[in-house]
């Protein structure tokens, strides 16, 4: 989570051999609704939910899937990407680096929504991230667990925040460097 990109989401990816019942378990797991089909790590088609209505699970991607690609760019300015989804008619577009493989996918909510928020970020450029932890157990290894993983914060839960042992372990990490 702490490499993941600013502004660009993580596309779901399939191959053009997979089949609409691969992509259909797939597609769902983000909100617009899209996978970008992906050869050698280069996008070379788009396949969507509508796509996906009525055809047979057993139907390859590729011969389902739209192949008039509109890509962005990986240094693209976010008011620029939703110039160009906007002109183009376009709800999204796989982004790409400079030798052409996929780097992201940026819709037009994503693109709005990096002009007007700025994400938390550490000194090193790197999302923040923060781990929930409970009170029992060994709560110092997994302190440290986390930790070494990169958590930047740790919220210590229970359903009983008054309870002494609540109160305990809170100085039980809190006493961890």
């Amino acid at each position: 989570v702490k490499d993941a990109h600013l502004t660009f989401e993580t596309p779901i990816t399939v191959k053009p051999h997979h089949t609409v019942g691969y992509a259909r378990n797939l597609i769902h797991k983000r909100a617009h609704g899209a996978a970008i089909v992906v050869s050698e790590d280069k996008p070379v088609g788009l396949i969507t939910e509508k796509d996906l209505v009525g055809a047979d699970n057993f139907t390859q991607v590729g011969a389902l899937m739209a192949t008039s690609l509109l890509t962005l760019p990986a240094d693209i300015d976010p008011q620029e990407a939703f110039s160009r989804l906007r002109d183009a008619s376009r709800k999204l577009a796989p982004v790409v680096d400079s030798e052409g493989r996929l780097a992201g996918i940026m819709t037009r909510t994503s693109a709005l929504r990096a002009t007007v928020y700025t994400p938390a970020v550490d000194d090193s450029g790197r999302l923040r991230v923060g781990a929930a932890i409970g009170i029992n157990g060994d709560l110092e290894q997994r302190v440290r667990v986390l930790v070494d993983a990169g958590a930047d914060v740790l919220v210590v839960v229970t359903a009983h925040g008054h309870q002494d042992s609540m109160i305990a372990a809170v100085k039980r990490v809190r006493a961890l460097d």
